[in-house]
């Protein structure tokens, strides 16, 4: 009999320890606010979502563009995203684990490999520097109002952790000799024969990111500002959301609200199904406002993934990828 890894039985734990603290708040919550839930609502929020999903994919078109004549339409980059947004939905990365088909679609359309590369971790390095920026206004907002967070100490931590890794990154890959490479260097791994010829790859890939930073200005200038666009729409999202169930919210409640459940996708669970629930019904409570709101607001969320998925598998099935094993065929 096969033993099973150990990453599974860390799965399976994690998800059973956020299952046990999700199902003690389904208690004390009142299920018939589901009854609040309007169509039209969801329409338009799924509305507003689609169009920061295309504001997402103008920003990654912005940098495969940079310096380049080859054009890859918005359509087909927005359809890229949706496949990447599938296989990173439905794997314990969610983070990362789309990049790898986001590349393969790059390369399919003339892009090549050591480009699609760089673009697709200069997309999620703007991705992941927003969100935690924002999310850590949200936690401060939250402490200057005298709220207490759930697990504060450790979430205070993780985030002052991120942020120095953040800087200190930025700092070694835009005018040092680049994060990875360095690491790469100080820890030897060049002596090990099967990683030797990963060094070269991650220096030039290092060079690429560091390349977009220092010489193409105005497309530095797009990003941010769609970095920052895309945050606005997700306010948005929630502004239309709460409005629905009859909540006119202030600025702090739709920052905390919609920022904090942020942090489950930090969770190595599939969709952070079960993490992302529970810090929904946190953020509303924090804010004064019935934790019992988060429910429609959670099918919603989980009705528009679903669609977004329905549109990653169409796309990639009718392409040649395989998402069930995340290979081209």
């Amino acid at each position: 009999m096969k033993k099973t890894p150990v990453i599974l039985v860390i799965l399976v734990l994690f998800g059973w320890a956020v299952w046990e603290v999700f199902q003690k708040s389904l208690t004390s919550l009142d299920w018939s606010v589901l009854t609040r839930f309007s169509l039209w609502a969801f329409l338009l929020f799924t509305l507003v979502s689609l169009v920061n999903f295309a504001i997402f994919s103008l920003r990654w078109q912005r940098i495969v563009h940079a310096g380049r004549d080859k054009v890859v339409s918005l359509w087909k980059i927005s359809m890229f995203r949706f496949v990447g947004y599938s296989v990173s939905y439905l794997t314990p990365f969610a983070q990362l684990g789309g990049e790898p088909v986001r590349i393969y679609f790059l390369e399919k359309n003339g892009i090549p490999r050591k480009e699609a590369v760089s673009s697709v971790f200069i997309d999620k390095l703007f991705e992941a520097g927003i969100q935690l920026i924002f999310v850590a206004i949200t936690i401060a907002v939250v402490l200057l109002s005298g709220a207490d967070l759930p697990s504060e100490n450790l979430t205070i931590g993780m985030l002052l952790v991120l942020s120095i890794i953040a800087v200190v990154y930025l700092w070694m890959t835009i005018w040092g000799k680049g994060f990875f490479t360095q690491v790469f260097r100080w820890l030897h791994l060049g002596n090990i024969k099967k990683l030797a010829p990963f060094e070269a790859k991650i220096e030039r890939t290092e060079e690429r990111i560091r390349s977009f930073f220092r010489n193409h200005p105005r497309d530095l200038l797009w990003v941010c500002l769609l970095s920052l666009l895309t945050y606005g729409f997700f306010l948005l999202e929630y502004e239309v959301m709460l409005t629905s169930l009859g909540v006119v919210p202030t600025f702090r409640q739709l920052l905390v609200v919609s920022m904090l459940p942020m942090i489950a996708y930090l969770t190595p669970i599939p969709g952070a199904v079960g993490a992302f629930e529970l810090l929904s019904i946190a953020s509303m409570q924090i804010v004064g406002l019935e934790g019992s709101l988060a429910l429609p607001i959670i099918a919603m969320i989980r009705l528009r993934d679903l669609i977004f998925l329905g549109i990653g598998f169409a796309y990639a099935s009718t392409h040649g990828v395989r998402l069930a094993a995340q290979k081209p065929q």
